[in-house]
């Protein structure tokens, strides 16, 4: 005979928690809804609808599995990765009336109480999804990091930066987010400049963070 998923968390002793209150209803659902639970299911009205209850548009599916796909289809957040994830919204849907894909992330039922409570706060979600690009995208940490500095630093400044060092920065300077500028010669060694050049953002670059919300942090 089969277990439900009441009787093995009862087993476990684990039915005090509040997140896994949540996650057992949805085991339990699941479970009835399925085969096993001796039922099939059915889309109803609602389901099938463009709009929530409370009249706010789905979102589209398209980006929900980008999102989903994204995470792995688990929590986030690196501690937690529950298996058990839904879609958040970083920015309030109240204030950002949109779904847009950067202003998502994956997070399980626990995580989304605990950020729609600020437990967890936006910029710390921002960081979460900013840790999932850096899996997926090509620029590095470092390139990242650099790439931070200079737009907190202003379009007009630039960070003092070693030629033979650019090969570093290869993946930002190709994509067209900084340039490079040559100061005056001053002291060398064996042919090689001693003294730093300047690296600065662009405008293409400054788009570039203000797009992943890095500008907010």
């Amino acid at each position: 005979m089969r277990s439900t998923p009441k009787a093995c968390h009862a087993a476990a002793g684990i039915l005090n928690d509040r997140g896994i209150q949540r996650a057992l209803r949805n085991d339990e659902r699941r479970w009835a809804l399925s085969p096993a639970g001796g039922a099939t299911r059915a889309r109803g009205a609602d389901e099938m609808s463009d709009a929530t209850k409370d009249g706010r548009p789905r979102i589209p599916a398209h980006i929900r599995r980008r999102v989903l796909v994204e995470a792995g289809h688990r929590c986030a957040i690196p501690s937690c990765r529950h298996i058990i994830a839904e879609v958040h919204h970083i920015g309030p849907w109240s204030t950002t009336r949109a779904h847009r894909y950067d202003n998502l992330i994956a997070l399980c039922l626990n995580c989304h109480d605990r950020a729609d409570r600020g437990e967890i706060d936006r910029k710390s979600l921002r960081l979460y999804k900013l840790n999932l690009r850096f899996a997926h995208d090509k620029y590095s940490q470092l390139e990242m990091d650099i790439l931070f500095e200079l737009y907190k630093n202003g379009q007009e400044v630039g960070m003092p930066w070693f030629a033979f060092h650019l090969i570093l920065l290869k993946r930002i300077c190709d994509s067209g987010f900084i340039t490079f500028e040559e100061t005056a010669i001053g002291l060398s060694m064996d042919n090689l400049k001693t003294n730093p050049d300047l690296i600065k953002i662009t405008d293409k670059g400054r788009l570039f963070v203000e797009k992943l919300g890095l500008h907010e942090l």
